[in-house]
């Protein structure tokens, strides 16, 4: 909002200062939006949730925090920043995976999602985390899924952060 100034007197001195600070707040306004743009771009990111992961599990009280969450789920490490190295380094693997391989997928069992009124995508979900297991063992890295159901549980998991992340940080 803007003042029109034709005085040249006090008044007129307070019209500017308050159009100074209009603009100011608005270009503040502004950065402020696009900061949060990129927040939200960076963090559905399959690395930046990988990080936020492991920042969570490295301030956890327990160090075997996921093993709570699936005994099927393995990272074996000789320490903590190799196992943390090797969650990143599946990260990775997780996310050209979901990039590249889930859309094909999807595609040809489009009429398969219909029917199941997609949770066959939970399925496609699970098939990608056994996915990067096997390439995760095929590469040494400590890495492992035991199994579907665990797979199928992993995958609910990711699915309910992901989903947690777009409500938290709406595209823009």
């Amino acid at each position: 909002m803007r003042v029109r100034v034709t005085r040249n007197d006090e008044i007129g001195d307070l019209g500017h200062a308050f159009n100074d600070m209009a603009e100011r707040l608005e270009t503040l306004l502004t950065a402020e939006r696009r900061l949060l743009q990129d927040i939200s771009h960076e963090l559905r990111s399959p690395l930046a949730r990988l990080n936020i992961a492991i920042e969570l599990a490295r301030r956890a009280e327990d160090r075997d925090a996921a093993a709570l969450l699936f005994d099927g789920i393995t990272v074996t490490g000789a320490d903590r920043s190799e196992q943390i190295v090797t969650l990143v380094i599946v990260g990775a693997i997780f996310g050209a995976i979901t990039s590249f391989v889930k859309p094909v997928i999807a595609l040809f069992s489009l009429p398969v999602i219909v029917l199941t009124f997609g949770l066959f995508l939970l399925v496609i979900n699970a098939l990608m985390l056994l996915l990067t297991s096997v390439i995760a063992d095929g590469l040494d890295l400590g890495f492992h899924v035991d199994g579907f159901v665990t797979a199928v549980l992993g995958s609910i998991v990711i699915s309910i952060v992901s989903a947690l992340v777009s409500i938290v940080l709406p595209d823009a």
